[in-house]
């Protein structure tokens, strides 16, 4: 039974980074099993073959004065190929692919209001098409984060540390805070929840007094909710670029002696790690229309990857340089997967600039395509492209 005072723990939904607002939301779980019966024998048979597939369906709506323009937005999302991150109101972040998607307008009653109803299958990332087996976005994040944590609890020895170095340490720890923080708020400014403002008040009370997270499993736990939590609002390019900006702020050596400089080292290097897991799945998250754009995110993750990968064999922290280079291997494969998984661009010359209309029906023979056209295409002008134009293969 729900209390008198309940506080919403519900996400903001979207799909492939589009928003909307979710009214009912049901996800279907279990096993698989071959079932066997038998003549005149009381004893049935049951042969476990493994977990279902997961299946989710949200019910929502669009209630704004933009209600017609954002439905269609959704409708092409979830007609483009390959599935996408779907933000379940209570599931959190799931893979899927959207198998039906049904628009409903009450026209003469219901005025500036568009219900949308889905029906979502998980997937996991395999090029373009859905593969067998893996986890989510294809990279395990679980094994991971226990590493991280365990390496943080490790390397955390503020107990050790001189008490008039201490003040450094919490300073660090602010900082870092800080850092999720000031993204977070951006991301929260857009659509304030209370949810927002209370994840916004629990990390200013951290980097106020960050002596309430002297113990090393509890600091660790608390960044990695900030973290999570800043992961569930963002999407996209704008959540990769976040979780960049976080690492970058956190590329720091102690100049501490003693165990005050591994203390904040451990500070620094838990966020930069806990960074770089959502950088990787921001990126798998993020359309890309070309190779260079896939291959520069590629970079960027593995050269974290590779700096932390240094300093744990540097202090001989064995067990997270094996997480670690299970990490690397997962990320690398499915960071290349999808850049090379993209469609192969033909250059057309028009010989002049053309509509993106005009574009699209001249090389696919359908106008209602020109989407395709601006993707890959930006001009001067709305709706103009050329004379050079790239597009996916006929």
């Amino acid at each position: 039974m729900a209390e008198a005072c309940y506080v919403p723990q519900y996400l903001p939904a979207s799909f492939k980074g589009v928003a909307f607002e979710a009214m009912e939301a049901t996800s279907e779980h279990g096993r698989r099993g071959a079932e066997g019966e038998f003549p005149f024998s009381d004893n049935p048979a049951y042969a476990d073959l493994g977990r279902k597939i997961r299946r989710y369906t949200v019910r929502g709506r669009f209630a704004n004065n933009a209600h017609l323009a954002s439905s269609d937005t959704l409708i092409t999302v979830c007609e483009t190929p390959g599935p996408g991150i779907l933000i379940h109101p209570t599931r959190g972040a799931v893979f899927v692919a959207c198998t039906q998607l049904s628009v409903t307008d009450n026209v003469m009653e219901e005025m500036g209001v568009t219900y949308i109803d889905f029906e979502f299958v998980e997937a996991n990332l395999f090029g373009n098409g859905i593969a067998l087996g893996g986890s989510i976005f294809g990279i395990g994040v679980t094994a991971i984060f226990e590493a991280i944590g365990a390496a943080f609890t490790d390397q955390y020895q503020i107990e050790n540390v001189r008490f008039y170095r201490v003040k450094n340490i919490h300073q660090s720890v602010s900082d870092r805070m800080a850092d999720i923080k000031r993204e977070f708020e951006s991301f929260n400014s857009k659509n304030p929840t209370q949810n927002g403002w209370y994840a916004i008040n629990t990390m200013g009370d951290i980097i106020d007094d960050p002596a309430s997270i002297r113990n090393s499993s509890d600091a660790f736990e608390a960044f990695k909710r900030a973290t999570r939590t800043l992961s569930s609002i963002a999407t996209g390019q704008e959540k990769y670029d976040a979780f960049r900006r976080i690492a970058n702020n956190a590329a720091l050596v102690s100049s501490l002696p003693e165990e005050a400089g591994s203390t904040e080292d451990a500070v620094n290097s838990m966020a930069r790690m806990l960074a770089m897991v959502g950088m990787a799945q921001a990126a798998l998250e993020t359309p890309v229309t070309n190779l260079v754009e896939a291959l520069a995110q590629y970079d960027q993750v593995v050269q974290i990857i590779s700096e932390e990968l240094a300093a744990a064999r540097a202090t001989c922290q064995d067990s997270l340089y094996i997480k670690l280079r299970e990490f690397e291997s997962q990320a690398k494969t499915q960071l290349l997967k999808r850049a090379y998984g993209l469609p192969a661009l033909v250059t057309y010359n028009f010989s002049k600039s053309v509509h993106s209309l005009v574009a699209a029906y001249e090389i696919y023979g359908d106008a209602k395509r020109f989407r395709d056209i601006e993707t890959f295409n930006t001009g001067k002008w709305p709706f103009l492209v050329g004379p050079t134009v790239q597009a996916p293969r006929a």
